[in-house]
């Protein structure tokens, strides 16, 4: 509708659709596809290999087009952030042609699986790996749209808990707690229902970080009724811990103290070194407000040892609460010490 409506000043019977449709007529058929196909990448922006990908097309091909897109001004470039973009404008012409020729979903499912893989190659969210992520976001929330308007949430979770996590770990929880607000809706209605487990869990993440506690309290139950409905101890060990942080946030103390418990129980016997951290750790800091102070400090101090050959970022984490925990233990050489480390690894990531 704004295409049809828009016209150029002073010239009734010329509109904007016409006029780009001039510089269709100097593209070759393949151009014009990939003229069409380039719309379903995000808005703000595209690199080459993307663009290759989302059209089917080799690089040195995409290449050729995207220069010849460039020259007749269907695509502006930015050399800074080496990326090519549409006017807004041109950008809904060419979903219009890619609707037309049939194109849009194609391309939009093509953009989607490079994106994907993209997400699953960085994984262990090293630093550079977050660079990298966070430089994409926008295509990655795209891709996100997508699978959640195709009701295609995927056979895991991995590329949800690398795109929750970006967001997490860089401070967009407003927008996290919309992404899993709606991805619970396609998990409920397709049955997906270990993923709505962990969709619930991660929107109390969110919620927990804005300090809407209780919210984050009902999230986490969800997810603990879910994963026992399922009978997955490990989904069970992970709901726990969380609802347990949430609880020792509440300052309802004795059902955190319960809640670790039993996730710390079930994560030993599943021999699974990371949530076995996570819950001692979650115990730990729920016994320093009980002024439990030797028992708390042995298991934060467990917690770091078994994170010690894991992720960095982790390990800032658990060297953070073990300094809190030798601090108001009295320990004050030994808290600095621990945060000192913290801050150390924290500079280099």
């Amino acid at each position: 509708n704004r295409l049809s409506h828009l016209h150029v000043w002073k010239a009734d019977d010329l509109n904007v659709r016409a006029v780009f449709r001039l510089s269709l007529v100097h593209l070759t058929a393949p151009e014009h596809r990939t003229f069409a196909s380039l719309a379903a990448c995000a808005a703000s922006g595209f690199k080459q290999v993307a663009a290759a990908f989302t059209a089917g097309l080799d690089q040195a091909t995409a290449d050729a087009h995207l220069d010849r897109l460039f020259h007749l001004a269907l695509l502006s470039y930015d050399p800074d952030i080496q990326r090519f973009r549409f006017h807004s404008l041109l950008r809904l012409f060419a979903e219009e042609e890619a609707k037309g020729k049939s194109l849009w979903s194609q391309a939009g499912e093509k953009h989607a699986s490079f994106f994907e893989t993209y997400v699953g190659e960085r994984q262990n969210l090293t630093s550079q790996d977050l660079y990298e992520l966070e430089a994409e976001k926008d295509a990655l929330l795209l891709t996100a749209r997508w699978k959640i308007e195709h009701e295609d949430l995927g056979l895991g979770i991995l590329f949800w808990d690398v795109v929750s996590r970006l967001l997490e770990i860089r401070g967009y929880w407003e927008l996290g707690i919309e992404l899993m607000q709606d991805c619970l809706k396609v998990a409920e209605h397709t049955h997906a229902d270990a993923q709505a487990a962990f969709f619930y869990r991660q929107l109390g993440k969110y919620q927990l970080s804005l300090g809407r506690i209780q919210e984050a309290i009902i999230s986490y139950r969800r997810s603990l009724a879910i994963s026992e409905e399922l009978g997955d101890e490990l989904l069970i060990a992970q709901a726990l811990n969380s609802l347990a942080a949430a609880l020792r946030e509440a300052r309802q103390a004795d059902e955190a103290i319960s809640c670790a418990q039993r996730s710390l129980a079930l994560s030993q016997k599943l021999e699974d070194q990371f949530q076995t951290a996570k819950a001692g750790n979650s115990l730990g800091m729920v016994l320093l407000q009980k002024k439990q102070y030797r028992e708390a400090i042995a298991l934060l101090q467990d917690g770091l040892a078994l994170l010690e050959s894991g992720e960095q970022r982790r390990i800032a984490k658990a060297s953070t609460m073990l300094g809190i925990g030798y601090r108001r233990g009295g320990r004050l050489d030994e808290a600095i010490r621990a945060f000192e480390r913290s801050l150390v690894i924290e500079k280099h990531i």
